[in-house]
Order: structure tokens, then C-alpha cells, then sequence
């Protein structure tokens, strides 16, 4: 508030002065300032409009119409992308290439976020004694750009739903292969581990989102510590996740990730029984995508990244 104050009161001592410089010239008294004499003096300050008045004969264009400002990738490392739409004003011929008359910079291209102002200014490219640009400078608010998820809460439950229902699919998929000894008997949400890059490192994976669950079934089969003995049939539980990297909130509110991230448990837990090989008299264990506790899984995917990534568990890890 106080700066803003003070800019209008600067503004108002340039509007005196101008109007000082003049009264000689009996155009305008002191005494016969308006508001929009100030808003014209904090105009000028801003730099949005030219502050050098047009010549005689000179035409006024303003080069920001035909300026199409637009901001992509991701936030906070969104990037602006300019593109003069300019037909009327530019030089070259069809064989070599038309080009635009005006040139635009912006004063940061890149590493941007939603809310962000740039300023863009813009200056011709070679004499144009004719022309006057009635702005040499514009702002813009960068907006529109996807950012990545910080939170479990950031997702919405339309798209954790879709998630445990894509999960649902790869787990039948999984079973399906199986031995037909093993039968499973019970699946169970146990919760999320979301872990979100460090902000002072680069790594490859902004985020990671790992869907844990439990997973019961029967086994039947002969025990590995003693092949002579008969089938027996056991129960068998073990914890296995869904993992995706790079979950990013969209302008729309919808939320999305990788689509070639979506992938399953990398580790190996075996049951106690198995199937016997006659070749070789030996059992060959079942074998499952998963680990046989909260605990180890935990260690995997949580404690070897605390490094480089903060984490947040919503897992029920008292199973």
C-alpha cells in the first residue's frame, strides 16, 4: 500500500512538472490536473506506453495486437513461446521468407510457474521511420500450465479410484498365470507411499505414487524343506504395489501421469511349497511379485529414496 502511495505521488510531482514545462507555452496550468494526467505520468513510468511522442507522418501501431503470447510444460518449469502473427509489417520476399518487422523478447523464457509475470518488450528489427509503436513493453501473467502433484490430497478421488481400478486389472492379468494350485483368496488397499523430490537436487522423477496392497491366496503343493513328504495345501500372504512417476495436476482439475509409468512390483517372495521337479529332485518354489512384509517393502521403496525425496504414507503398516 505504501509503495503504491508513493508511486502515485511521484507520479502526480511528474505530472506537475510537465505541466510546468508547459505552462509557458500556455497548453495546461498546474492547477488543471486530472486523474488521468496521473495515470497517463504512471503510464509512462510503468514503460507501457511509448514515453517518445510520434512524429509527423508517422503511423501508430501497437505491435502487441498481433502477438500471440502462449506457456507449456510443466510448472515451475513452464515455458513461453511467442509467435508475432504480424502479416502487414514485415520485409523479405516468398522465395527467401517473409520476417516480421518486430522483434519481442521476453525477460524470462523459462523455469516458470502459474502466476509468474514476464515482461515482453519489442523493438524493430531494421529502420522503420514510418512506423510508431504506441508500446514497447506489455506484461503478461503465466497461467494455464500443469504442475506436478505435492501431496496424496492433491489427487482426486475420480482418479485414485481409476488408478485401484487399472491395479485391479494388472493383479487378475498377474493371477491369471499362476499355477492352478495357487488360488487367490483376498486383496486389500493398504494405502499409498508418495514421495516428491527434494528441491534441492534434479532428479530424473519429480514424483512417485506406489499403490500398496495385500494379497492372499492358497497354495498347494509339497514342502520345500522335505520333498518326500504329500501335498499340503498353506496360506500365503504377501505385499505388492503399483507404481507411477510424475503425477501432474491439469489446468481442467484433472490429474494424469506418465502413461508408460504404470508398473508393478519388481521383487520376488516365494511360498513355502512348491512344485516338484522329477528331473532334478528338487521343488521349485512359487513365486510372487511382492515381499513378505510392510517392513521390507518399506525399506525398498521409501527408505533407500529419503536422500533425494521427501515422503508422505497414508499405509496401514500394522498388518
Amino acid at each position: 500500500m505504501k509503495k503504491t502511495i508513493f508511486k502515485r505521488i511521484t507520479a502526480l510531482v511528474c505530472a506537475m512538472s510537465l505541466c510546468f514545462a508547459m505552462a509557458g507555452c500556455g497548453k495546461k496550468d498546474p492547477e488543471d490536473i486530472t486523474e488521468s494526467d496521473v495515470n497517463a505520468a504512471l503510464e509512462q513510468m510503468d514503460g507501457k506506453k511509448n514515453p517518445t511522442p510520434p512524429k509527423e507522418g508517422q503511423e501508430v501501431v501497437d505491435p502487441f495486437e498481433t502477438l500471440s503470447v502462449e506457456f507449456s510444460g510443466v510448472s515451475p518449469n513452464g515455458y513461453v513461446i511467442l509467435k508475432d502473427n504480424n502479416e502487414r509489417f514485415r520485409y523479405g520476399n516468398a522465395l527467401e521468407g517473409y520476417e516480421s518487422v518486430f522483434e519481442f523478447k521476453a525477460d524470462k523464457n523459462e523455469g516458470l510457474k502459474n502466476g509468474d509475470v514476464i515482461k515482453v518488450t519489442v523493438s524493430l528489427r531494421r529502420d522503420s521511420g514510418n512506423l510508431y509503436l504506441s508500446q514497447t513493453e506489455k506484461e503478461y501473467t503465466v497461467e494455464g500450465l500443469s504442475s506436478y502433484v505435492d501431496k496424496i490430497s492433491d489427487i482426486p478421488e475420480s482418479t485414485m479410484e481409476a488408478l485401484k481400478k487399472q491395479a485391479d486389472d494388472m493383479f487378475t492379468a498377474e493371477q491369471a498365470k499362476w499355477s492352478e494350485k495357487c488360488k487367490p483368496t483376498g486383496k486389500e488397499f493398504m494405502g499409498c507411499y508418495f514421495l516428491k523430490q527434494k528441491q534441492d537436487n534434479n532428479m530424473t522423477r519429480k514424483n512417485m505414487l506406489y499403490l500398496v496392497y495385500k494379497i492372499s491366496l492358497k497354495a498347494t503343493g509339497v514342502d520345500t524343506k522335505d520333498t518326500s513328504s504329500p501335498e499340503k495345501t498353506v496360506d500365503v500372504e504377501y505385499y505388492t504395489y503399483v507404481y507411477l512417476k510424475d503425477m501432474k495436476l491439469n489446468p481442467d482439475g484433472s490429474c494424469s501421469a506418465e502413461s508408460t509409468s504404470y508398473e508393478g512390483c519388481g521383487k520376488n517372495t516365494n511360498a513355502p511349497v512348491g512344485k516338484y521337479d522329477e528331473f532334478w529332485g528338487t521343488v521349485d518354489s512359487y513365486e510372487f511379485y511382492g515381499y513378505d512384509s510392510i517392513e521390507s517393502m518399506y525399506k525398498d521403496v521409501v527408505a533407500a529414496n529419503a536422500g533425494d525425496y521427501t515422503y508422505e504414507s497414508t499405509v496401514n503398516d500394522k498388518a
